[in-house]
């Protein structure tokens, strides 16, 4: 018989968050079972073998919250005069080669 492991543990060793690891299960990516709680008669709770884990660990990609380029997203709110030197800024970051400002909601013409 495998060892197996809990949510609790599982989500605790890869540094994911349990509702992460249940959305994995309940998706199909990731393949549990439920077994009695020892001590327990009616109870039962989801467990992983652990060679599954590591398999899934293994070849999932995990980029959990990341955006492609790696970039945080931020909402600045800013009036017209903020905006004009916000563009600015961005001009000397165009120079130096980091990214971009955006306007969520552009002007009407």
């Amino acid at each position: 018989m495998n060892a197996r492991i809990t949510l609790k543990e599982a989500a605790k060793s890869a540094n994911l968050t349990e509702f992460y690891v249940r959305k994995c299960i309940r998706l199909g990516s990731l393949k549990a079972q439920k077994y009695l709680v020892p001590g327990a008669d009616k109870v039962e709770r989801y467990e992983i073998d652990s060679e599954v884990w590591q398999a899934w660990l293994s070849r999932e990609k995990r980029n959990v919250g990341k955006r492609p380029d790696n970039r945080n997203k931020y909402v600045l709110y800013a009036t017209e005069p903020e905006f004009a030197e916000l563009l600015k800024i961005e001009a000397v970051a165009a120079l130096l080669g980091e990214g971009l400002l955006l306007r969520a909601n552009p002007p009407k013409h």
